[in-house]
């Protein structure tokens, strides 16, 4: 993966490529995916493409108590013990960003 981190209070905003599934910092994936997250005032604001335009569909996991605020129509989300799963669906996407926005 490639991360860029920017911590500054009160935002704190995170961009993670993984180039392969994997994990990093309570996110895993399935399939190479660009997320973009960030947390500010109680929510966190995700922002996941396919960079590859090959996936059908991307299932991403968080860590932590989240609620669903907000999806972009493309996007099925279940909350769970420990986490939340979000499943995007990037068929004929082209590399557009995703949009998800939940509460902490």
């Amino acid at each position: 993966y490639t991360l860029s981190l920017h911590d500054a209070l009160p935002i704190c905003l995170m961009g993670i490529n993984f180039w392969q599934p994997g994990a990093f910092d309570g996110i895993s994936t399935d399939t190479p995916c660009s997320v973009i997250m960030r947390k500010r005032e109680g929510e966190v604001s995700l922002g996941v493409a396919d960079p590859t335009h090959r996936a059908l569909q991307i299932r991403l996991r968080l860590d932590g108590r989240y609620r669903v605020r907000g999806l972009s129509d493309t996007v099925r989300a279940a909350e769970e013990k420990g986490g939340i799963t979000l499943v995007i669906s990037t068929e004929n996407s082209r590399g557009r960003t995703h949009l998800i926005t939940l509460k902490l």
